[in-house]
């Protein structure tokens, strides 16, 4: 479909065994699936659904939850968005405006900034789908990002955890940016980010 070169199934194997590894309870293959079928369904509003699919792909594809190990980087985001771009310009030799539309949308997933498009804000939208999905669902996931957190001190992974899911409360208008998953998550995401923050503050 994007015409690329190299190898793709020997990126994929790589992604895979990536998203595959033992310490990832939720940042692994089935929160890839999850994100595809998220995007399947809203793929029509995007200008560039392939930016989006590249970026779903690799926006994890450095994940380092253990932070306690100062030689590893602490901007997973960054990192990954530099390998996406280094795939797409030298091993699938692809065009540079395709993997800076890629890095940038990678980056997105900081959650640090407000959305500037439509692709940007369907990115964000699908990474946080998460947040309003069913309360077993969600559960599962807090469960999970706890244990891929597991070596932090309970009362400082209680704290941040706490100050992260406000972040999604109170420093924007809404959790989601698009009509499209406002209307579909918006109402279980806040009903489950403030049943979480009361919980995590027992």
């Amino acid at each position: 479909r994007l015409h690329a070169q190299g190898n793709p199934p020997e990126l994929f194997e790589d992604l895979w065994a990536r998203h595959s590894e033992k310490d990832r309870l939720y940042h692994n293959v089935a929160h890839i699936k999850m994100c595809l079928n998220e995007l399947d369904l809203a793929r029509h509003l995007a200008d560039d659904p392939d930016a989006i699919e590249f970026a779903l792909w690799f926006h994890d594809a450095v994940y380092n939850s253990n932070k306690q190990d100062q030689s590893l980087p602490d901007d997973d985001e960054s990192e990954s968005a530099g390998l996406a771009q280094e795939v797409i310009t030298q091993l699938l030799v692809l065009p540079q405006e395709f993997a800076q539309k890629v890095g940038s949308l990678i980056l997105a997933t900081k959650h640090s900034e407000t959305p500037k498009d439509i692709d940007h804000q369907l990115m964000v939208d699908i990474d946080l789908a998460i947040l309003g999905r069913s309360i077993r669902l969600y559960d599962i996931y807090e469960q999970n990002v706890h244990t891929e957190y597991g070596w932090v001190p309970q009362e400082q992974f209680t704290a941040a955890r706490i100050r992260i899911l406000k972040s999604f409360l109170d420093d924007r208008d809404s959790i989601y940016s698009t009509k499209f998953f406002f209307d579909r998550y918006e109402e279980q995401a806040e009903f489950n980010l403030n049943r979480s923050i009361q919980q995590l503050s027992v």
